[in-house]
Order: C-alpha cells, then structure tokens, then sequence
C-alpha cells in the first residue's frame, strides 16, 4: 500500500483543515500516543468530532487522505501553513476582537478588557450586553479591517477609563487613567487624574479609551 507523507506530524491545535467528507474544520486536539491523534471537529452541524492519522487518513486501510490543510479559501494544502505573526494583545484591550474556546469553531464578536497569557482562558472580554459583566475565552483572532472610532471627545464623561500620553505610538504601553476633561484649547488638551486624586490632574497631547466606546461618543 501507498505510503502517504506525514503533513500533521507538526500539527497544532487552532490549525484549520478541510476534509473531503465534512469539509471546513479546526484541529482541537493532537494526541501523539494515540492511535488516531489529530482530532478535528467540523462546522457541518453533526454534532460529532472525527479522530485522522498524521497523514490524513482516517484509519490504516483507507486508500488515500481525507484530511488536508487549508488558509483563508485555499484547501488540499499538503504543508502547514505558517503561523501569523505574533500579536501583542495588550494592544487590543478597549477594542472589539473575535474569540472562541477549543473545541469550537464558532468565533463571538467582543470588547477585550484584559489580556492575561498566565491564565488558562487569557482574553478577558465584556459581555456582549452588559459592560460589567465580564467572561474568559482561550482564544482569539483580529477582525479584518477594524478601524477606530472617532470620537467626539467633549461628550466623553469624566471619570471614563483612558490611556494618554505626550507619544502617539506609546500610548497603548501606558497605565490606565480617569478622563477629567478635554480643553482643545490648550498645549497639551486631554487631562486626567489617578483614582479619586484629582488635585494629581495633568494634561497630555493623546488620549485613548480603554473601555468601550458609547455610541453617543461617537462623532458618526
């Protein structure tokens, strides 16, 4: 019998596959001491997850590969595509990113409060109704053409949780701060204070949310 080349042997869990039977997939576990170790589970609405060899075939016998890579609309790959570049997700808190859990394909739509690569679950995001209500996920991916609000900063209210600073590009490295007020007509327009200390107030020439932006800040 024909022997196939390995193309999961470096297989991770996240990685998306196409098989010929059940069609678009994600790997959700690789259990190398396993007879079958590359797990997979589909988004064709049967409620069960198949289990392939490190060549794609679902058991010894089959005469050929079921199971192959795919990224974005190309599928049949036979080599793992490369990886994305690593994000640094701290850049994204305060903004609206995709997150799911293993062993499932369907990706939600949230605002990501915290990032904590120590935990198990690390993207701590608001509930998709309530902004004080707060769940974990394992995993997450940007959203294609995100674009920042632009925001009409007199309406924002004092006391909303922001980062500033006097340089664009370390804006996302600062602490968070409490928005006191925007005076435009001022050197440095955006002033904030620590905690409840408003005798601390100092202005700065950026300032960014660091919670979700309202509609009516909005200045669409």
């Amino acid at each position: 019998m024909k022997e196939w080349p390995k193309i999961f042997e470096n297989a991770q869990v996240g990685d998306e596959v196409y098989c010929r039977m059940r069609g678009d997939g994600v790997i959700i576990a690789v259990n190398r001491g396993n007879a079958l170790p590359i797990e997979c589970a589909f988004n064709d609405g049967i409620d069960s997850n198949e289990y392939y060899l490190f060549d794609g075939r679902i058991y010894n016998n089959s005469p050929e590969p079921l199971l192959f890579y795919r990224k974005d609309d190309e599928r049949y790959l036979t080599e793992r595509p490369e990886p994305e570049k690593e994000i640094d997700w701290k850049e994204w808190e305060g903004k609206e990113i995709e997150v799911f859990n293993s062993g499932s394909i369907t990706k939600e739509k949230r605002i990501l409060y915290k990032y904590k690569p120590s935990l198990c679950r690390p993207f701590i995001c608001y509930d998709s109704e309530k902004t004080n209500v707060l769940f974990t996920w394992e995993k997450a991916v940007l959203i294609e053409e995100q674009k920042e609000p632009e925001i009409d900063w007199s309406r924002v209210p004092e006391d909303t949780k922001v980062r500033v600073s006097d340089l664009k590009d370390r804006i996302d490295k600062q602490d968070i701060e409490l928005f006191m007020g925007y005076f435009p007509k001022l050197e440095y327009p955006f002033w904030v204070f620590s905690d409840s200390d408003k005798e601390s107030a100092h202005g700065y020439s950026f300032c960014k949310l660091a919670e979700p932006c309202k509609p009516e800040w909005d200045k669409k």
